[in-house]
């Protein structure tokens, strides 16, 4: 019996590690690819990048905007593919691997709007439909529609899933958190860009 159970037991410790090594790589090459797609789309706003690796985890770029942004950062953060049952959490709740965008514009905004999944303490502005899941807030409704229901911005929202977005008078000025779809990296560029000549 006590032969069983230290059999049972190494087992599963061999192919959690098998799946912690397995895990890491997946990130790893998930890293490069992402890194591939965003890094062709920084060029047109800057030849000089920073780049920090942040482990298997993730990475961090940040680099200097051009136009109505002054400063860019973009944290890729990835699931937590070493981790078996963190992994099979993560995905039970709809997460995936995500990137923050946080973006700082030649011209600060002088008032607030937050797009989010949870309620904040700012009024909600009922009537801007974002889907079901997201509700907006701001301390001007005027000029958050004014943003919102611009064409632009609805074009370039259908292409980027967006998971929160704040506008502030502080630095940054922007914070947005989106799915890291490969595909949707440029769109969601472009979207800062929207948003800091709009405010």
């Amino acid at each position: 019996m006590m032969e069983a159970g230290f059999v049972v037991v190494l087992a599963i410790t061999t192919l959690m590690v098998l799946w912690f090594l397995a895990g890491r790589r997946m990130n790893f090459k998930r890293q490069s690819h992402l890194w591939r797609e965003v890094a062709p789309k920084i060029k047109r706003y800057s030849r000089k990048v920073n780049f920090r690796g942040l482990g298997s985890g993730g990475f961090q770029v940040s680099f200097r905007g051009g136009g109505p942004l002054s400063r860019v950062e973009l944290f890729f953060v990835l699931l937590d593919r070493e981790n078996l049952p963190h992994l099979l959490f993560q995905k039970a709740v709809g997460r995936g691997d995500e990137v923050y965008l946080r973006a700082s514009f030649t011209r600060s905004p002088d008032f607030r709007l937050r797009i989010s999944e949870r309620e904040e303490s700012m009024p909600k502005v009922n009537w801007i439909d974002l889907g079901e899941e997201l509700k907006v807030f701001s301390e001007d409704p005027s000029r958050a529609a004014k943003i919102l229901l611009n064409d632009r911005f609805r074009d370039l929202f259908s292409k980027i899933k967006i998971r929160g977005l704040s506008i502030a008078p502080e630095e940054p000025h922007l914070i947005m958190r989106c799915d890291a779809d490969p595909e949707s990296l440029e769109n969601i560029l472009r979207m800062a860009e929207f948003l800091a000549s709009h405010v």
